[in-house]
């Protein structure tokens, strides 16, 4: 190797050696745009800039990503972009551009552990709606924009104290209290620089704020506007309560007072009580002439067999049943009775009989006519008085 090739490899040797020097020192510079029509299956190793921008890609692999410990700057802008598949992020990037592109969703743990994220710019896009973590551990975000996308509402994790620039005009945000709160709170507290970071950001909801610039609102416009909000929604709710419950309860009531005045159930006629018959009640009138005919009705059927006197002289086999009235209709006491009738107690004044009183006037009775008959039997010619079993009832207990 001659002495002219020598000086030539020890200046590139420097020249490269001053290059890298500038780039470590002055920050990455990204080259031109590489435009692909696919997204392209190896990527780089040791680079810190990746500009894909105008490429036509579809579907993006986050993962693809992960193994790129000194990607700084990833330019994936104008890329037709319709899907982000999940992946491991980033920890060393620190800008990422995703404008124009036809995003309407992100995958959940999109950038949530992107911890050196400085810029990101998501506008015009279709996003109807970010993830709830969304860059939750950007703490050194400056700039983030998302304007013309189709977002109403921000995370709360996205808000960061940190932020200089915050662009979301073109979405239809809701002023509600907690994005008041949260861009009041997160990021600056007077309303000069609060009005330079919104800009003209317009409400496109609730209707009573519709139009009016978000830095123009005060918190008793969108705080105490929401209070009424749901004090509206809750206030019919309660009356409506309100009545089911008084209708219930004047129901109830209702039900008890008609329970408590309707007429006790009535016992069947031929129910016992204690195995005993209930008082009848007394008759009057004509019901009581039916009733002494009962009875007498009742007296007929109690016959008892007595020898006729006519026949004592006389010497024909023949006998003759005679009726004997043993006593008045009113001698006899009415059945006994343990138990009153409907509603109606027993009256206490009737005269009540006994078992055993029954069965010994009954026996009585009986002995009276075993007695007449054997007198009557001994005048009867051919029948012996031994024949009758008058001493058997004689010797029955009749205490």
């Amino acid at each position: 190797m001659t002495r002219e090739g020598l000086v030539f490899l020890c200046g590139f040797g420097f020249l490269q050696m001053l290059h890298v020097t500038e780039g470590n020192t002055g920050g990455c510079k990204c080259p031109p745009s590489s435009i692909l029509s696919k997204f392209p299956p190896l990527i780089p190793n040791d680079t810190c800039c990746l500009n894909y921008s105008g490429s036509t890609f579809s579907l993006v692999p986050w993962a693809a990503f992960s193994s790129q410990t000194n990607l700084q700057v990833l330019d994936l802008s104008n890329c037709n972009i319709s899907k982000i598949e999940d992946g491991d992020a980033v920890s060393s990037l620190r800008e990422l551009y995703l404008s124009q592109n036809r995003l309407t969703s992100l995958p959940n743990g999109f950038l949530t552990k992107a911890y050196s994220l400085e810029v990101l710019d998501l506008g015009v896009n279709n996003l109807k709606d970010l993830p709830k973590r969304f860059l939750q551990s950007s703490h050194k975000l400056r700039e983030l924009i998302l304007g013309w996308n189709q977002l109403s509402a921000l995370p709360q994790s996205s808000l960061k104290p940190s932020l200089q620039h915050l662009e979301l005009v073109g979405n239809p945000l809701a002023c509600t209290c907690s994005l008041w709160e949260g861009l009041r709170s997160h990021l600056h507290d007077n309303s000069s620089s609060f009005q330079d970071l919104v800009g003209n950001l317009t409400c496109a909801s609730p209707h009573i704020l519709a139009g009016r610039t978000l830095w123009s609102l005060t918190t008793s416009d969108v705080c105490h506007l929401a209070n009424l909000t749901a004090l509206f929604i809750l206030l019919p709710l309660f009356l409506l309560f309100s009545l089911v419950l008084c209708w219930c309860c004047g129901r109830k009531k209702k039900k008890k007072e008609t329970s408590s005045f309707s007429p006790t159930r009535k016992r069947h006629n031929s129910s016992h009580c204690n195995g005993r018959w209930p008082h009848a009640k007394l008759p009057t009138g004509d019901s009581a002439v039916s009733v002494n005919s009962g009875k007498e009705v009742i007296l007929r059927n109690q016959l008892m067999l007595q020898p006729s006197s006519n026949l004592l002289g006389s010497t024909r086999d023949i006998y003759e049943e005679v009726e004997i009235k043993l006593g008045s209709v009113d001698s006899l006491a009415p059945p006994p009775s343990t138990c009153s009738t409907e509603g109606t107690p027993g009256k206490q004044d009737l005269d009540t009989v006994s078992v055993s009183e029954v069965m010994k006037d009954s026996a009585d009775r009986e002995k009276v006519y075993l007695t007449q008959s054997t007198e009557y039997y001994s005048l009867v010619p051919g029948i012996e008085i031994e024949d009758s079993d008058h001493g058997e009832y004689e010797s029955v207990d009749l205490s």
